[in-house]
């Protein structure tokens, strides 16, 4: 099912690329994968 994150996200995310050096899209991808963009998605670790 496709997330559309939010705006704020979205540009959160792409100025954390251009301030590395990366690629927006790859960062944008991996957050995807990741969190499915839910800010509050934490690692459950026992």
């Amino acid at each position: 099912m496709p997330v559309n994150p939010s705006s704020q996200l979205l540009v959160l995310a792409r100025k954390a690329a251009c301030a590395q050096s990366l690629d927006p899209a790859l960062v944008c991808a991996v957050v995807e994968q990741e969190s499915g963009w839910n800010p509050w998605a934490m690692r459950y670790e026992p």
